[in-house]
């Protein structure tokens, strides 16, 4: 078995490719952005780990060995999901992938807007944090 992972922007710890071992699968990691690199380079894949690449019906035509498609993250966008229900492959994806980082930052944006961070920050950069030295800062 072969899995191929396309994106350049994720890594994959050793302790999670343990999970291979016994398996007579090959891993590899290669950035492939275009649906051109990605025939090219994953004819033999039986598996592919994805995060904006464009798998599209052209892609999945040629990829005759593929059997799965694994989405990091929440997305399927850039992965034509009829085609590959047509293709016969499994398209998976992780649906909490970014639920505390997504929660974390809303709360972040919720303290900066009342805080008044911005306006605060605008004074500083202007050089004028005499005048806000006053300004309540406090939650109304």
């Amino acid at each position: 078995m072969k899995i191929i992972k396309t994106d350049g922007v994720l890594s994959v710890e050793e302790e999670q490719l343990r999970y291979l071992d016994g398996l007579n699968a090959e891993f590899v990691e290669k950035t492939l952005l275009t649906e051109d690199a990605l025939i090219e380079h994953c004819r033999d894949a039986d598996a592919l780990m994805v995060l904006r690449e464009p798998i599209t019906a052209r892609v999945l035509a040629e990829l005759k060995r593929l059997k799965v498609i694994g989405r990091f993250g929440v997305g399927l966008d850039s992965i034509d999901v009829e085609a590959a229900s047509r293709a016969g492959v499994q398209v998976t994806y992780v649906p909490d992938a970014n639920l505390v980082e997504v929660s974390t930052h809303a709360m972040a944006l919720i303290l900066a807007l009342t805080r008044r961070l911005k306006q605060f920050d605008s004074a500083v950069r202007a050089g004028r944090w005499a005048a806000m030295a006053d300004a309540d800062c406090a939650v109304e």
